[in-house]
């Protein structure tokens, strides 16, 4: 095998097991399980996924659909969300949705843009 095609597989390897490739898999249903149940202190895999997950979606739409005060850390993106959905009560409709719309519902919910 030459360089190339070497380049070429360990490229495309890399490229088809990078998470955002199955990004739309997280669920609303699952994601809301673990929010509610979950010791977001104590730091494993799974809080690490929907830790990034969350991070993922709120740096892609900060200042577009949400806008959160000048104060604002990234590492309250996950208590805000969890109060969130421990605070409101949810339809059936929501609990169907995407993990990544439950995310942005929630962020401009309570961080609304100023018109």
């Amino acid at each position: 095998m030459n360089k190339f095609s070497f380049y070429l597989c360990v490229f495309f390897t890399c490229f088809l097991s990078n998470p955002f490739v199955f990004a739309e898999l997280a669920d609303g249903d699952s994601f809301l399980k673990y929010i509610q149940i979950t010791d977001h202190e104590n730091v494993n895999s799974v809080t690490g996924y929907y830790d990034g997950y969350i991070n993922g979606v709120a740096d892609s739409t900060v200042n577009v659909n949400w806008c959160p005060p000048y104060d604002f850390k990234g590492s309250q993106l996950l208590k805000t969300i969890t109060r969130y959905y421990k605070e409101n009560s949810m339809d059936s409709g929501e609990v169907s949705a995407d993990a990544k719309d439950l995310i942005l519902y929630a962020l401009m919910d309570t961080y609304p843009c100023s018109k």
